[in-house]
C-alpha cells in the first residue's frame, strides 16, 4: 500500500500533456532521463534521478526467451564492442509499504534459527543473504514513462545480439522486453525499428513501466 498514488496520478497527467504537446512522447536525445552505455563505460545525464550499475553491461543485461510462448529466459553475453541509448520521457519514485499482514520484526526474531521441523520448506537453505529465501523486502518502486533503448554495433552483422534478434524468439535488454524481427503473435505495446546498424525499440503506449525496485535486505 502506498500513500504516493496522487503524487503518481499528477505525474502522469503531466507526462500525457508533454506528450500530447510535443506531438508524442520524447524518446532519445529529446527525454530527459539518458543512460548511455557501451563494452568500455556508462554515462548518465538527469539532474534528479540517479543510474547506477557496473562498468559497461552485466551479462544479465542481456536475455533471450526460447520461441515466443516460452516464458523462460537464457542470459547471454554480447562480445563484440556496441553502444545502447536508453531513455526515459521522466521517472518517479513510489515509497510502498506491506499491509497489515506482513510482521517485520518476525525476520529479526528468526535471524539465526535452523530448528525447522522435517519436511519444512526453509530446512537447510539459506533465508538471508543474495540467495536466500527471503533475501530483499521490496520498499519502493520506479516507474519510467516512455522506455526507449537503441542498439548500434559496427559489427553489427555478426553480434551476438543481431543473432538472437534474427531468430524468432522474445528477446530482451534489461528492463526493455519485446519481440524479434521474425516472431509474431504477441502484443508489448512497443514499435520496433531496425536501423542499418542496429535497431531501437520506442514504447508507444503511454502507460508508465515499473523499471526498478527500491529494496531493503533483511538480516543482511
Amino acid at each position: 500500500k502506498t500513500s504516493e498514488l496522487k503524487d503518481v496520478r499528477q505525474w502522469l497527467i503531466k507526462q500525457n500533456d508533454i506528450a500530447t504537446k510535443n506531438g508524442g512522447p520524447l524518446f532519445a536525445e529529446q527525454a530527459n532521463v539518458q543512460i548511455a552505455l557501451n563494452d568500455q563505460q556508462q554515462t548518465e545525464r538527469d539532474s534528479s534521478w540517479k543510474f547506477s550499475a557496473n562498468v559497461g553491461i552485466p551479462i544479465d543485461w542481456f536475455w533471450l526467451g526460447g520461441s515466443t510462448n516460452d516464458s523462460g529466459s537464457t542470459q547471454f553475453k554480447e562480445d563484440y564492442s556496441y553502444d545502447i541509448l536508453i531513455t526515459y520521457q521522466d521517472v518517479i519514485t513510489v515509497n510502498i509499504n506491506p499491509g497489515d499482514w506482513f510482521f517485520e520484526g518476525l525476520l529479526s526474531t528468526y535471524k539465526d534459527y535452523t530448528n525447522w521441523p522435517q519436511g519444512s520448506m526453509f530446512a537447510g537453505k539459506p533465508l538471508w543473504g543474495e540467495s536466500g529465501l527471503m533475501n530483499v523486502v521490496v520498499k519502493g518502486v520506479v516507474l519510467g514513462y516512455a522506455p526507449y533503448l537503441r542498439f548500434s554495433s559496427k559489427d553489427w552483422t555478426n553480434t551476438t545480439t543481431q543473432t538472437q534478434w534474427s531468430a524468432k524468439a522474445t528477446f530482451g535488454i534489461g528492463p526493455f522486453n519485446f519481440e524479434s524481427a521474425s516472431a509474431s503473435g504477441s502484443d508489448y505495446s512497443s514499435m520496433t525499428t531496425q536501423l542499418q546498424d542496429g535497431f531501437e525499440v520506442r514504447d508507444t503506449s503511454g502507460i508508465p513501466k515499473i523499471i526498478g525496485l527500491i529494496v531493503d535486505t533483511p538480516n543482511g
